[in-house]
C-alpha cells in the first residue's frame, strides 16, 4: 500500500472528489465526519463539557414554557424556540420596533456615515466588509440585552448566557455580478480579486454558542444577506469549508435571512451558514454573540471603544451586568497562580 492510498484509508475526510476538494472537504458524510471527529476531537470534547451535545428539545421548550407562564409573558416567541431547536436557525420578523431601531442608528450615525465613505472610497472593487466597534449606550443597551431575547437564548443553550464577542455593527457590499462558488474559488477564479466576507458556507464554534443578527435596514431577496442550512446542526460537522456542491445534495434548502427593518434571526455554531452577495447590493447589520461561557473574547482596545463615552455602566441591572461579566469584567481583585488568574480565596481585608 503507497503512502497516498494509505492516508487516505486512515483519514478518509481528506479524500477529494466532486464534492470535497481543496479547503472544501466539509462533509456530511457520517464515515468522513467521524475521521475529522477523531483526529480534530476538540470540538466534541467543547460540546461535552460545557453539557451541550444533546438539544433536549422537549425539556428546554417545556421550561420556557413554565416560565412565559408564570411571567405572563407573551408567547410569540414559543414557536420559534421549537424551530430554533430543530433546525438551528431561525427568523423573528419585526421584533423590533423602528423607533427602537431608528434611536441605535441616531446614536451611531456619525460611525456609520464615516466608516461607510471609508469603504467606499477604497480601490476593492468585489466586496466590502467593514467591521464597527461600538461605544456603550442606552439604545444599545435595548438591543443587545432585550430582557426576552436574553430569556429566549438561555432556554435554547439550557444555562446562563454570557456575551462572547463584543458587539458588532457590520457593512457589507458586494460588487461582483453573480454569486462567488466554491468550485470557482478552488480553481483560483478569484486569486487576484480581493473578497472581504464569508461568502462561503461554514460553521462557528459549537460549544453552546448563538449569533443574534439585527436587521437595521430592510433586505429582501435581491439584497446581499446571510443563509443559513436547516437542520445542518444536527451533524457533527467540521471546521472546514463546505462546497457547494455538497450543501446541494443536502436534505433541505438554504433558508434565506431577509425581512423587514428590526427583523431578527439566530443561528447557533454548529449551523452552517454563509452571506450571499447580490451585485451593488449593500447590507448594514448588527451582531451580537452568546455562549455558555466557552470562547469569550478579551480585548482591551475593545474594552475601551465600549467605554469611551462615559456611559454610566451602574444603569445596567445585575443580571444584565452579569452577562457581559466575561468581556467586561467585573471589579474586584483578583489572585494569579500558576499564571491563571481567579478570584482571591483568602482577603486580608477587615471588615
Amino acid at each position: 500500500m503507497n503512502i497516498r492510498k494509505l492516508t487516505q484509508y486512515i483519514f478518509p475526510h481528506k479524500i477529494n472528489d466532486q464534492n470535497h476538494y481543496g479547503s472544501f472537504i466539509g462533509s456530511f458524510n457520517f464515515i468522513r465526519q467521524l475521521s475529522w471527529n477523531l483526529f480534530h476531537p476538540n470540538r466534541i470534547i467543547n460540546r461535552i463539557r460545557w453539557k451541550t451535545l444533546f438539544s433536549l428539545t422537549n425539556l428546554k421548550i417545556k421550561k420556557y414554557k413554565k416560565y412565559l407562564s408564570a411571567e405572563n409573558k407573551d408567547k410569540k416567541l414559543l414557536s420559534k424556540l421549537e424551530i430554533f431547536l430543530n433546525q438551528g436557525g431561525v427568523l423573528v420578523n419585526k421584533y423590533f420596533s423602528k423607533e427602537k431601531i431608528n434611536n441605535f442608528l441616531n446614536e451611531y450615525k456619525d460611525l456609520i456615515h464615516n466608516k461607510k465613505n471609508l469603504a467606499e472610497n477604497t480601490n476593492n472593487k468585489a466586496s466590502i466588509y467593514r467591521i464597527m466597534d461600538l461605544y456603550l449606550s442606552d439604545s444599545l443597551i435595548d438591543l443587545w440585552l432585550d430582557d426576552e431575547l436574553v430569556k429566549f437564548i438561555e432556554c435554547f443553550i439550557g444555562n446562563k448566557i454570557y456575551a462572547r464577542e463584543y458587539p458588532r455593527l457590520i457593512y457589507t457590499k458586494y460588487m461582483l455580478d453573480g454569486h462567488l462558488t466554491s468550485k470557482n474559488e478552488h480553481n483560483g477564479k478569484y486569486k487576484n480579486t480581493e473578497i472581504n466576507g464569508p461568502y462561503f458556507w461554514h460553521v462557528d464554534h459549537s460549544a453552546g454558542h448563538v449569533n443574534l443578527h439585527i436587521l437595521l435596514e430592510d433586505v429582501d431577496m435581491n439584497s446581499t444577506h446571510m443563509q443559513f442550512l436547516p437542520e445542518s446542526n444536527k451533524y457533527f460537522n467540521t471546521r472546514d469549508a463546505y462546497s457547494d456542491e455538497t450543501v446541494a445534495n443536502f436534505k433541505n434548502k438554504p433558508f434565506h435571512c431577509i425581512g423587514e427593518k428590526g427583523t431578527i434571526y439566530f443561528h447557533q455554531g454548529n449551523t452552517l451558514h454563509r452571506v450571499l452577495g447580490r451585485k451593488n447590493s449593500s447590507r448594514l447589520s448588527l451582531i451580537f454573540s452568546f455562549s455558555v461561557g466557552a470562547g469569550i473574547e478579551m480585548n482591551c482596545k475593545k474594552i475601551f471603544t465600549l467605554l469611551s463615552k462615559n456611559f454610566e455602566i451602574k444603569k445596567i441591572s445585575q443580571e444584565k451586568r452579569s452577562i457581559l461579566k466575561g468581556i467586561l469584567p467585573l471589579n474586584g481583585i483578583n489572585d494569579i497562580i500558576n499564571g491563571k488568574l481567579g478570584t482571591q480565596k483568602f482577603s486580608e481585608i477587615i471588615f
